[in-house]
């Protein structure tokens, strides 16, 4: 089964990927690494697809979910002060950004998509 993770460069996004190469699938990591860091995933750099995108990006996102069979979507803009700071940025990332994993996957036929979320909600 292939298997996109959003934020897979972020703590939460690099351990989905460790246990989901463990559980024998096939991973294409999608992250633009701007919070994410390239060190999470240089132990499965070869064993994985690296996509490097922003969630804000309808048709990054569209290439990277194309004939994956899931989803696991972990991409946001973390911490709770920034988005006091910069609302707009966060809105477009948080929410925008999932409205464009939650289009794409539809449109490219996914049938299971799973979120999770820390205090980036």
């Amino acid at each position: 089964m292939r298997i996109l993770v959003t934020g897979a460069a972020g703590f939460i996004g690099s351990n989905i990927v460790d246990g989901l190469l463990s559980a024998g699938h096939d991973v294409r990591a999608l992250d633009n690494f701007s919070t994410g860091q390239h060190a999470n995933l240089r132990h499965v750099e070869d064993a994985i697809d690296i996509v490097e995108g922003d969630l804000r990006s309808y048709e990054r996102v569209s290439s990277a979910v194309r004939g994956c069979d899931a989803v696991f979507h972990q991409g946001a803009m973390p911490s709770v002060p920034r988005s006091v700071q910069d609302p707009l940025t966060s809105s477009e990332i948080n929410i925008g950004g999932t409205l464009n994993v939650l289009l794409a996957a539809r449109d490219a036929g996914v049938r299971r998509l799973v979120f999770a979320s820390s205090s980036s909600v």
